[in-house]
Order: structure tokens, then sequence, then C-alpha cells
């Protein structure tokens, strides 16, 4: 006659096969969280990169840059101002011929009520000159979120080994909180340098 397991070591045997998948389900839980939480920060950083490619682009087209701040038209500082084609001291454009007909104005502003750095850019016919201002508008192109300091463009002084005096240099600090069950503040400082393609010809 065949010996069956009894009540209690079927029991035993369910309550010691659940500690272990309770174990297992809390591991994979934990590094599904862990996973989120990389990917969160890894997802902000590119953000961050993408929008230093866009500045990189701006200034090496750029004719004429400037970073003082003053107020844009519907709320908001502008830090960075940068023309291409376009001379704002002989309001001309440098090049208005047949390859070339049309000039642009590109503004990086910041508004702190939604802590974000927008990008608008406008262009117009170099036999027409207006005078353009930025409006730093939720609908603007968004450059960088989450920021916890405001940005500022700075213009290095020229060194007499390398001109460095119309580069720009563009510095703020964003923070975001990643992860859901055990979430974690992840702060990064962006602070760059960018330098026209022309260079010492602004």
């Amino acid at each position: 006659m065949k010996k069956g397991f009894t009540l209690v070591e079927v029991l035993v045997a369910m309550f010691l096969t659940g500690l272990v998948l309770a174990g297992m389900v809390g591991v994979w839980v934990s590094s599904s969280g862990f996973a989120t939480s990389e990917r969160q920060e890894i997802v902000y950083k590119n953000q961050l990169s993408a929008g230093a490619r866009k500045i990189l682009q701006d200034v090496a087209e750029a004719t004429y840059m400037n970073t003082e701040q003053p107020d844009c038209l519907k709320g908001g500082t502008r830090f960075l101002l940068v023309y291409k084609n376009f001379l704002p001291q002989t309001k001309s454009c440098v090049i208005s011929d047949d390859t070339m007909n049309e000039a642009t104005a590109v503004f990086y502003c910041f508004r702190t009520d939604t802590k974000k750095i927008y990008r608008e850019e406008a262009s117009w016919k170099c036999d027409s000159i207006p005078m353009y201002d930025c409006a730093c508008a939720t609908n603007s192109d968004v450059i960088a979120s989450n920021l916890v300091t405001e940005p500022s463009g700075l213009r290095p002084t020229a060194s007499p080994v390398k001109n460095l005096a119309n580069s720009v240099n563009i510095r703020f600090t964003g923070q975001i909180t990643v992860g859901g069950k055990n979430p974690r503040p992840v702060t990064i400082t962006y602070d760059k340098t960018f330098t026209p393609v022309g260079g010492n010809n602004l």
C-alpha cells in the first residue's frame, strides 16, 4: 500500500512555495521599478542633449548673438538671441542675393511658471526688415523642462590665446523625481559653451 502526503505536509509545501513566489515577485517589482527610474533619467538626459544640439546648430549659424536678459512680450525672460544672416547694428542682411534672401531670429527664453526653456524662431525677407521680440509662449518648442535654477547665457571674455569673446555659455540646473514606489531625485547641472563657426567675425 502506497503512502500519500498528509494534509499537514501539503499545507507546509504550499506555504513554502508561496514564500518563494512572494520573494520572486518582490525581486521582480524592485528590478522593474529600478529599470523604470533608469529609463526616466535617460529620457530626461536625452532631452537636454537634444536641446544642446539645437543650441549648437543655432550658434554655429549665427551672424550676431546677444545674451542680455530682457522680458519677453507674454512673460518669461530671454537669455539668448541668435540672428542668422542679419546684423541688428545696420538692420541689414549679411547676404541678400538670390542664394540667400532671408534673415532669421532665434529666441531662447525661460518661464518661471512652467520651469521650461522655450525656443522661438522667426524669419523675414531681407527687403522688408521688421523688428521681432520674443513671446516666450507655452506653445513654442520646449528645449528643457523641470528647471530649478533660471538659465543664463554668458559671453566669456576674450582670451589672448583663443578668441572666445563671441562664444556663449549656457548654464542652468534641472531636477526630476524618478521611480514610483521608491522615488529619488535626479539633479543635472547643465554648463556648456558654444562657439560660432565664424567666431571672431561676429
